[in-house]
């Protein structure tokens, strides 16, 4: 399933997703939305995949526990076989 934001994921989604992928730049400075998704219970349990424009893409990653990172613009062969794999990780 596909959401526009993490207001409509926690309202609509019921169980955990496979993983979450997440645009740095869209949300800004604010991780707000990302930590309430690890309170709602996927933190823990969900592979996080974020990507950015930005130079500190990486320390911003590493802070949220995210399971990959990209600089974008992204190698789109290497984004998708990080998608692939993280997610069936996380079925396993």
């Amino acid at each position: 399933m596909l959401v526009a934001s993490w207001r409509e994921a926690i309202a609509e989604i019921t169980d955990p997703p496979t993983l979450i992928v997440a645009d740095l730049d869209d949300i800004g400075r604010s991780e707000r939305g990302l930590e309430a998704l690890a309170r709602a219970g996927w933190g823990e349990n969900v592979p996080l995949i974020v990507m950015s424009y930005g130079n500190d893409f990486q320390q911003r990653a590493d802070s949220l526990g995210a399971a990959a990172a990209f600089r974008k613009p992204l190698v789109i062969g290497k984004f998708t076989e990080t998608i692939a794999r993280l997610a069936e990780s996380a079925k396993s």
